[in-house]
């Protein structure tokens, strides 16, 4: 088998509004505020 060198990192990253900042300090903290999210698409 034939492997190439990495050329793209796919990442997860979350985003939160500046003034919610404080509510999110760890990942547990996102499991006990539930929200909708909406990804892509119109």
């Amino acid at each position: 088998m034939d492997f190439s060198d990495v050329y793209l990192k796919a990442e997860q990253r979350i985003m939160v509004r500046k003034a919610d900042a404080d509510s999110y300090k760890d990942i547990d903290s996102f499991m006990r505020n539930r929200r909708i999210l909406h990804t892509g698409g119109r």
